[in-house]
């Protein structure tokens, strides 16, 4: 979740620029979900581990109970308080 929230805020090497995609770049029309990263399909359950699915699913699912504008710190906090509040 740090590579992701790096990667939202522009703190991640060059390389990475274009490693994920949002929705709206995806297609031209506007849905609910057009703010979102889009979700590459996966075609093994292997793929389903790599950072490129697993990151932007969790990302995703995180979207609205864990603000991304705010700290690093604060960012691993709510990450945090999120997960146990899961258990």
């Amino acid at each position: 979740m740090i590579f992701m929230w790096k990667y939202k805020n522009n703190l991640l090497p060059e390389m990475f620029d274009s490693f994920f995609a949002l929705n709206s770049s995806i297609h031209n029309y506007s849905t609910r979900q057009h703010n979102l990263y889009h979700v590459p399909i996966v075609k093994s359950e292997l793929s389903r581990t790599f950072l490129k699915y697993t990151g932007v699913t969790l990302w995703n699912r995180m979207a609205k109970q864990v603000p991304h504008n705010q700290s690093l710190y604060g960012y691993k906090k709510q990450v945090k308080q999120y997960f146990l509040s899961l258990y």
